[in-house]
């Protein structure tokens, strides 16, 4: 998927372009930093997603176990 955005990276999770996620790191390198993203992304996806919609089953498979 290259360079993406947290958006980006929502939608692409949401419509299954992903199987088998385990972790999501974000990097910003001119800042020099980077960090676990994946509770974040795991709760966005969560409280857009399944509420309202379906997802795909590899995305269910990543937010269960990072569901708070």
């Amino acid at each position: 998927m290259g360079s993406t955005d947290r958006e980006t990276l929502i939608r692409a999770l949401a419509h299954g372009e992903f199987s088998k996620l385990v972790h999501i790191v974000a990097f910003n390198i001119a800042q020099g930093w980077s960090c676990d993203a994946t509770m974040d992304i795991a709760q966005e996806l969560h409280r857009r997603y399944v509420d309202f919609g379906e997802v795909p089953d590899s995305t269910l498979d990543f937010m269960d176990p990072h569901r708070r």
